[in-house]
């Protein structure tokens, strides 16, 4: 499975877990030890870094 953020498309394979910051936030760990804060509803102009 494919996960689309903005204009970054994502496997899904590659996320180690997910925790769940806030309410609209979570964090996605990927096996490489990166991380990834995402905000569910929030709009912005910037790209996913």
């Amino acid at each position: 499975m494919k996960l689309l953020l903005g204009k970054v498309l994502i496997e899904t394979n590659h996320i180690e877990y997910v925790e769940r910051i806030a309410p609209h936030t979570v964090r996605l760990f990927f096996v490489s030890g990166a991380k990834v804060d995402v905000h569910c509803g929030v709009k912005s102009d910037a790209a996913a870094t």
